[in-house]
Parts: C-alpha cells; sequence; structure tokens
C-alpha cells in the first residue's frame, strides 16, 4: 500500500486558509493514516535539515500545497520538489492554490520548477488554463479540484427573515483584504440609517496585529461590532443569522475565496466586486457592486426581500452545482488522480 505525505507551509492553530485546508483533508475517513510535514522555518539555511526530515517519512506519494503561510518568499519547497521527485524518484503532486495572482517572478519559479511534477492541481478552471495559456508546451498533468469552505455548513439554513445581523464582513483582518472598503461603506450607510445592524468576522493573522489596531483608531465602532478569532461552529452560526454578506475583495470574487463559499453555503447573500476571475456560472452567486455607489445598492437591497429572498436562493442553489460538497469527496479526488 502507498504511503501519503502532505507537506503544507503550516498548520493550526496558525492561521492560514491553506492550512485550515489542509488539515481539514487529513480529518477525512479516507487519509486518516496520511503523515503530514509542516515547519516553523523554511529559509534556505534550513534547506538540508528539511530534505532529511522529509526524506526520513519515506513517502511513496507527495502532496505539496502551495502557496502558504509559513513559506513566506523561500525557495524552499522547489527545491523539496526537485529533490523528491529527481532524486528519490517519488510521485509529487503540486497544490496551486494560487497562479494568476503571483507576480512575474513567482509565476516563472512555478513555470519552471513546479510544472516538473508529477502532476499539477489547481482549484478552478480559470487558474488552470491561466497557467497552460503562459505555458503552451506544458504537457504534463492537469487536474482542478475545486475548493470548499472550512467553516462547517449550518445543520438547518434560515430564511431572510429570521435572520438579524444585516450586513457582514467575513475574512481575514490583514491589509489588501477589502476591510478598509466595508469600514468606509459602513460609514456611508450610517449616515442614512443607524438601524442597519453590522458586524465583522475574522482572524487577525501573526504579524497583522498593528493594522486591526489602527483601524480601532480611525472607526471607533470597529471594536464594538468585531468579533474575532471565533471557533469554527459559531462562525458558520453566525453567518447564518446574516442577510447580506459583503465582500469587498479588492481584486474581485473568485470561486476559490473560502470566505465566498462559507457565505453562499450559509445562505448569506453575497454582494462583492467583479473582477477577471467571474465566470459566466459564477455571476448568478453574487450580488456585483461598482466602487463608490455600494452604499446605495446596499441600502435598495435591504428594503427589498423579494430582491433578497431571490439572492439567497440563488446561493444555495450555486453551492449545489457542485460535485464536490464534502470533504471526504475532495480527499477522494486526491487519491483518484494520484492512483
Amino acid at each position: 500500500m502507498s504511503k501519503y505525505l502532505m507537506i503544507c507551509g503550516v498548520l493550526p492553530p496558525s492561521i492560514c486558509g491553506v492550512g485550515d485546508y489542509t488539515k481539514n483533508i487529513l480529518n477525512t475517513s479516507l487519509c486518516a493514516d496520511w503523515e503530514i510535514f509542516s515547519n516553523q522555518n523554511w529559509s534556505l539555511f534550513n534547506i538540508f535539515s528539511l530534505l532529511f526530515r522529509i526524506n526520513k517519512m519515506r513517502a511513496d506519494i507527495v502532496f505539496l500545497q502551495y502557496p502558504a503561510e509559513g513559506y513566506g518568499w523561500s525557495l524552499s519547497p522547489h527545491i523539496i520538489l526537485l529533490f523528491l521527485k529527481f532524486i528519490k524518484n517519488k510521485k509529487v503532486y503540486t497544490v496551486l492554490h494560487e497562479y494568476t495572482s503571483f507576480n512575474p517572478k513567482g509565476k516563472f519559479f512555478i513555470d519552471k520548477i513546479f510544472s516538473k511534477s508529477t502532476g499539477l492541481i489547481f482549484t478552478t478552471h480559470f487558474e488552470a488554463n491561466s497557467f497552460i495559456k503562459n505555458n503552451p508546451r506544458y504537457n504534463g498533468s492537469v487536474s482542478i479540484i475545486p475548493i470548499l469552505s472550512n467553516i462547517p455548513p449550518p445543520k438547518s439554513i434560515l430564511s431572510i427573515a429570521d435572520r438579524d445581523i444585516d450586513i457582514a464582513y467575513f475574512g481575514h483582518i490583514r491589509p489588501n483584504k477589502g476591510l478598509e472598503e466595508f469600514m468606509r461603506v459602513m460609514e456611508e450607510i450610517k449616515l442614512h440609517s443607524n438601524k442597519v445592524n453590522f458586524k465583522i468576522l475574522g482572524q487577525v493573522p501573526r504579524g497583522y496585529e498593528s493594522f486591526a489596531l489602527n483601524l480601532e483608531k480611525i472607526y471607533p465602532d470597529f471594536t464594538n461590532i468585531c468579533w474575532l478569532n471565533l471557533q469554527d461552529f459559531e462562525v458558520a452560526d453566525i453567518l447564518n443569522r446574516t442577510k447580506i454578506c459583503f465582500l469587498p475583495f479588492p481584486d474581485g470574487v473568485s470561486e476559490r475565496r473560502g470566505s465566498f463559499l462559507a457565505a453562499i453555503q450559509s445562505g448569506c447573500v453575497v454582494a462583492s466586486y467583479s473582477g477577471p476571475w467571474v465566470t459566466n456560472h459564477l455571476k448568478n452567486a453574487f450580488i456585483e457592486l461598482s466602487y463608490f455607489n455600494e452604499s446605495k445598492k446596499l441600502i435598495d437591497l435591504l428594503n427589498s426581500s423579494g430582491d433578497l429572498n431571490e439572492f439567497h436562493v440563488r446561493s444555495l442553489n450555486y453551492q449545489l452545482k457542485s460535485n464536490i460538497r464534502t470533504w471526504d469527496d475532495l480527499a477522494y479526488e486526491y487519491i483518484k488522480i494520484s492512483s
């Protein structure tokens, strides 16, 4: 029987979506006997120690999750791939959670090194097609395994009428996640109505504590509406009580956004910006907003129970069309690809 190994930059309790994803796969019955390798120090100065410890695990099939918090900009994951594939003759699959968002340097190392993997696994067709477009001569294996939300779905989904939170933000409390836009829009809405109930759900990744403190200084209400570092089941409960989940991703919503998937599986009406990753299928699952017109659109939406109910149903239908609905389904795809 083949011995499986998963490599990831960090694991819980460290805050990282890819780390949570990896842990959820390993918690399935199909992957219960898989081994996991993670480390605090991925520096190139530590590469020989990393290679020695990974080699000692004697895996036959390896899945390398990339990118992930912990790796930083280190090339250690790339060297580990080359070592396992060409020196130890292992089957090594790289799971690329991002591609298009990398700068040219990051894409270069993916194109030249990770492309040497036994196979590449992407989380969306858009990301896979972008890689293939940049690498027309690539003739290796490409697979698509959609991600799932790390937040468990509610046992019973509340109707819009039974939800007491009007607008919520859910995601990491750090720059470039759209939280500044959420706060701006919240202040604009409060000028028109003081009856709208706002909540912010999220985690503060290590190193971004000062960002949260600065938001408190700029927006006095920030602390009052924030629920930080909650347990997954608590987040699920709050999302199930939320009418609109405003997710102002600066580069637009996409199918690889875990917070988006968590919101729609809870029946939230998702409002966000469009971007290059929005497919025709995805267009039906959220309400598209435009910059500096968000507050009017959200107020109109809250005042229209018919529209809210329609998009509530659309959200749930989007999730039902996926053939991967549980972590066991997702784990099975990993085994099928590597068989």
